[in-house]
């Protein structure tokens, strides 16, 4: 499987807004969401990294501001 960070519409409607949503993608290419990280209005940079011990690392931002998280998932 691969960890996945996305920004997507919240909803199907036009102008939803976005959010940054983490899952995964099995070996088929299933996305299972594990959720929602944040609102994604102006994100332009997003990364993800998976530490020694099984973490993840997400850095999001925009041009005002830059995230950096440490999540540990199932």
């Amino acid at each position: 499987s691969a960890w996945v960070l996305r920004v997507r519409p919240r909803e199907k409607a036009v102008g939803s807004p976005r959010i940054l949503e983490l899952g995964k993608v099995d070996g088929t290419g299933a996305f299972a969401s594990l959720g929602e990280i944040a609102p994604a209005k102006g994100a332009t940079d997003v990364s993800l990294v998976e530490d020694g011990f099984g973490a993840v690392w997400l850095l999001y931002g925009d041009a005002t501001v830059t995230w950096l998280e440490r999540r540990v998932c199932p």
